[in-house]
């Protein structure tokens, strides 16, 4: 029989035919024992034949049934064992007869049930009385009887326990055996379910992944047709900037010199320059708010906040605007609390902000009242400018923040507007943390309320975030990101924070104050400007002499910005597009210079037409030399010697620091005066290497040796990943 699964008939069968084959062969052998060792010598053929003549008839039986049932074969075998001892008992009163019931009895417990056992012990008990009582006359409850009776009951109580307990171990096992075999099913099917699933992530994946491709592609065009727009439209302005003013300052020249040209200009020419005059200025401040917005899209723009009183920004750009009401019957007021705690503002965004919002109620409003007010609500400040212009109609409220949106979709309903001031402001109150909007019923007379917040402190203090607008804002959250920098120059600052991201830098004016204020704010290092070097010596051992925190790193390190690289290049001061005949008169005033010989080196001939009329009408007698370029002017430096140079930086063939250079090497033009001409604030912010540099790193309680190999480490790693030029960089503890 083919074993199949555990705990079914087939089992018990098997265990039955498995132990029925050595039963068979070890009952023959006890059946040759017993007749041809035993009894045939002595009597082969009589009463002690029956006996094992019986038994072999059963094994007979039991042999030829055993293939087709183990249970017939079985019960063959038993009933032959017992056959054969009955009958010895029966014809030979064999004394040990009784006894060998055992072997049925424990027979049965091996190849049959429970109740075949009690069955066959019965049955064995009552056979071995009834022999002894009647055929064998023993009295019932003689030693003979009693004593095989005993042991047959015995050994049947014990086979039922033994077969009883075995049972149950047998059914358990097939219990637990058939738990296992179902968890395996539930297993496999499982892992089917698994691999089904991993094999459609597979798929997802892989879609996933083509997503992913495509997408990075459709960003990174739009990204480049977003970068392409903004330099286009940064390109245009740029580009816009030079003729506008040419315009706007010979203009301005006509308008407010009529004098210079010698005769006198009717009243109605006048107008038309004014107007010249004034359209020009707006198209050069639509020229800036178009770069401005740009650099706002190309998240190029940041802020730089620092500790500020709000009301000296509000005072200031009040009195920008206040003259420009004067005759219009409108009446400036502000009402602006004196204890307004101080903000970490940008100082020059904010104060763009109140210029804008101040301008627009200027434009609309003819006759009444401009207020500006400041409150403190919670955690901010609340800024308001109303008015009581025209107003502004419901529908169109939304419309007011949008770039190039005018209230009607016109250009004419903002006068003289580019529709792009309340949009930056918009984005520059965002970049601090605040929000701005407007309130408006559009009923003339009631007017408009701008409204805008600033918080406290920087946007991440704040439980709420800020307003998400994709541009950089610097406001560190932790001492590491915060640099005393103790410089004069402004831009060191903001390059400072240009090259490092999570960087703020808090200005100091005086090395006296950096104690108190590396306590206030909470700073990670201070920072002296080495471009100066007796100086920054000097405050490095003024401040041993404060109480600063040991562990506050102090760094001297060289930084150039626009007045180091002017200095050290032999430049006196700056002129900044668009060039006005006032500032060009203010810098001749500074300068001292009254009369002589000026070199205007610019490649743009409109430019060059423009400063030497400029100064022409500035009646002092200047004469003025005119070059194209950097070559030129070299020339024309050597043959002529200038009392004053204006020289442009962007020129062909050799630009301004290359011409500046040649100077510096000439000892006859190594003192001459020379002004540079800026197409905006912060062209100069060209890298320029003016020789080698070290950088010092110290702090009051000195460097542990851990600490040096840490700093060396990063300088060693940033070498290895910048280009240094020729430099030299160092690093020194004390």
């Amino acid at each position: 029989m083919i074993k199949t699964e555990l705990g079914t008939p087939d089992d018990l069968g098997y265990l039955r035919e498995e132990s029925l084959q050595p039963v068979l062969f070890g009952v023959m052998f006890a059946l040759y024992l017993w007749y041809v060792v035993l009894f045939r010598p002595v009597n082969p053929i009589g009463a002690t034949a029956w006996g094992p003549a019986l038994l072999a008839v059963g094994l007979v039986i039991a042999f030829v049934t055993r293939k087709r049932s183990v249970s017939i074969a079985a019960a063959a075998l038993i009933a032959g064992i017992a056959a054969a001892n009955l009958a010895n008992m029966w014809l030979l009163g064999s004394p040990s007869a009784p006894y060998l019931m055992a072997i049925v009895v424990g027979l049965t417990g091996l190849l049959f049930g429970l109740r075949s056992v009690i069955t066959v012990t019965i049955l064995s008990t009552v056979a071995i009385l009834g022999i002894g009582v009647y055929h064998l006359n023993l009295p019932l409850l003689s030693e003979e009887l009693l004593a095989p009776v005993l042991v047959i009951g015995l050994l049947g109580i014990s086979s039922s326990l033994t077969v009883r307990n075995l049972y149950h171990t047998l059914y358990w096992a097939w219990d637990r055996t058939e738990a296992v075999q179902e968890n395996e099913r539930q297993l496999l099917d499982r892992q089917g379910e698994l691999a089904r699933a991993l094999k459609s992530l597979d798929v997802a994946y892989i879609q996933l992944e083509r997503l992913n491709y495509d997408l990075a592609w459709a960003r990174r065009a739009a990204d480049e047709a977003r970068l392409a727009k903004q330099q286009f439209a940064a390109n245009i302005s740029h580009e816009l900037r030079t003729p506008l003013n040419v315009v706007m300052a010979f203009s301005e020249m006509m308008y407010l010199s009529p004098a210079s040209y010698g005769v006198p200009l009717p009243p109605p020419y006048r107008g038309d320059i004014r107007e010249i005059y004034r359209s020009s200025k707006h198209l050069l401040q639509l020229t800036d708010d178009v770069l401005s917005l740009s650099r706002l899209e190309a998240k190029e723009m940041k802020i730089h906040p620092e500790s500020t009183r709000l009301q000296e920004v509000i005072t200031e750009a009040v009195s920008v605007i206040r003259p420009l009401l004067r005759g219009k019957g409108v009446e400036l007021h502000t009402q602006v609390p004196d204890n307004l705690p101080p903000l970490e503002i940008d100082r020059a965004r904010v104060s763009q902000v109140l210029l804008n919002l101040l301008n627009n109620a200027r434009r609309f409003t003819e006759q009444g009242r401009i207020t500006v007010e400041a409150m403190v609500k919670d955690n901010h400040v609340e800024v308001i400018v109303a008015d009581t212009g025209t107003g502004i109609p419901p529908q169109a409220l939304h419309l007011v923040f949008k770039e190039f949106r005018q209230l009607d979709g016109s250009v004419s309903l903002y006068e003289q507007g580019s529709g792009l001031g309340l949009a930056i402001s918009k984005r520059f109150v965002e970049m601090h943390g605040g929000r701005i909007w407007v309130e408006s019923e559009g009923i003339p007379g009631q007017g408009s309320r701008f409204h805008f917040t600033l918080p406290f402190q920087a946007p991440s203090y704040f439980d709420e975030p800020p307003i998400e607008t994709g541009l950089k804002v610097r406001t560190p959250t932790d001492r590491s990101r915060k640099l005393l920098l103790l410089d004069p120059d402004p831009y060191i600052g903001h390059m400072i924070e240009d090259a490092l991201e999570s960087v703020q830098v808090v200005p100091v004016e005086r090395g006296a104050d950096i104690a108190r204020r590396a306590r206030d704010t909470q700073a990670g290092a201070v920072v002296i400007n080495l471009a100066q070097k007796e100086q920054a010596w000097q405050q490095l051992l003024r401040l041993r002499e404060q109480p600063l925190d040991g562990s506050l790193p102090v760094i001297l390190c060289p930084l150039v910005g626009p007045t180091q690289l002017g200095q050290s290049l032999g430049v006196k001061d700056y002129l900044v597009k668009p060039v006005t005949r006032s500032a060009l008169i203010d810098l001749l005033e500074r300068l001292d210079l009254n009369s002589g010989r000026i070199l205007v080196v610019d490649d743009d001939p409109r430019m060059g037409n423009l400063l030497a009329r400029l100064l022409q009408t500035h009646g002092q007698g200047y004469e003025i030399i005119r070059a194209g370029n950097g070559d030129e002017g070299l020339t024309l430096l050597r043959q002529q010697r200038p009392d004053l140079v204006l020289m442009d930086i962007s020129m062909p063939k050799m630009d301004g620091y290359t011409l500046l250079t040649h100077i510096k090497q000439e000892p006859d033009l190594h003192n001459l005066p020379i002004v540079m001409i800026t197409a905006q604030t912060g062209t100069v912010e060209e890298e320029r290497e003016l020789g080698g540099g070290t950088i010092f790193i110290s702090h009051v309680g000195g460097f542990s040796n851990n600490e040096v190999l840490t700093y060396l480490g990063h300088i060693v790693q940033a070498s290895t990943a910048f280009v240094l030029g020729n430099g030299r960089q160092s690093i020194q503890h004390g």
